[in-house]
């Protein structure tokens, strides 16, 4: 009795050709690409502030360790104070038996957008030291 032995054919795959000017190009545009993806990354991370927020917070951890849970539970009375200041300037420009003029106007602004300035600025400092200090 003969041996069969069964071997799998060999494919050869064909030679590549060689490099044209468009791959070229195209090795080019990807390392670009790369180059990009790196600096959009670079420049996400370095406006994180949230990141800047809980650095700062970790440095001082010691001395003030509570001061998460408390901006937490003051956030809401915060942000229910910011929006009544804007309900509160909003309810008086829209009266529709006002009579405004540009002089009017103004006076009003000046009456309520200080306060909206300074309630907005808390508001901000406030949420970003009552986020989780665990990033996402």
């Amino acid at each position: 009795m003969e041996a069969v032995v069964v071997t799998p054919p060999v494919h050869l795959s064909p030679p590549l050709p060689p490099p044209t000017p468009t791959d070229d190009l195209l090795r080019e545009l990807i390392e670009v690409q790369r180059e990009q993806l790196r600096v959009l990354r670079a420049h996400a991370a370095s406006g994180d502030e949230r990141a800047k927020w809980r650095g700062m917070h970790a440095r001082h951890a010691d001395d003030f360790p509570d001061l998460p849970a408390e901006c937490r539970a003051v956030l809401p009375l915060v942000e229910r104070a910011y929006l009544t200041a804007v309900s509160d300037l909003t309810g008086q420009l829209a009266d529709p038996e006002a009579n405004w003029d540009e002089f009017s106007v103004a006076e009003v602004l000046d009456r309520h957008v200080p306060r909206l300035g300074q309630l907005w600025s808390v508001l901000t400092q406030v949420g970003q030291l009552a986020a989780p200090s665990d990033p996402r």
